[in-house]
């Protein structure tokens, strides 16, 4: 699979509001009997950056659940802030420190939950190696998605955090 921009994709499997890269990838495929779909072995690049791993999408009369493992070589903050808020969340056009672009969940409650755990050996920060060893949950439900677990090494020692953005739906509610 090679896909120059991979959200209208995502979107389609009810993922609305998660970014998701650009990205060159193969995978073993797997439908099941519930109309779900599972990819193992999982290997690609998005970028110079490669990644492996599995992703299962399970269907249930309540709605769908993505659930799996993805093991990254290098993860920039900008990556992971692009993935929760959007491309949009790192506008700046004031030149300041914060970016002042509007970050956004979606237009309407996702139909699909899920929780991707997360593994990189580098996070890097403007292209220079930043966090080291970190892993993390990746969650979403209808309307937040979430930074969960989070741990990383940060010089002589451990950062850790949960991070929640809420709200996928129309501006009006957020």
């Amino acid at each position: 699979l090679k896909l120059s921009d991979s959200t209208a994709l995502a979107a389609d499997l009810g993922l609305g509001g998660v970014f998701t890269p650009a990205l060159d990838a193969t995978a073993n495929l797997r439908l099941g009997g519930d109309g779900g779909v599972a990819l193992d072995a999982i290997a690609g690049k998005s970028g110079a950056d490669g990644f492996s791993g599995q992703l299962a999408l399970a269907r249930a009369p309540g709605g769908a659940s993505v659930t799996g493992k993805l093991s990254i070589d290098n993860l920039g903050i900008d990556g992971i802030v692009t993935a929760v808020g959007t491309p949009t969340a790192l506008m700046a056009s004031s030149g300041g420190f914060w970016p002042d672009g509007p970050i956004s969940l979606g237009d309407g409650p996702r139909p699909t939950t899920g929780r991707i755990h997360i593994e990189t050996p580098t996070i890097t920060r403007a292209g220079k190696p930043f966090l080291r060893d970190a892993r993390f949950e990746m969650d979403w439900d209808a309307t937040h998605t979430a930074i969960n677990q989070f741990s990383a090494g940060l010089g002589n020692g451990t950062l850790a955090f949960d991070a929640n953005l809420c709200c996928a739906g129309p501006s009006a509610d957020k």
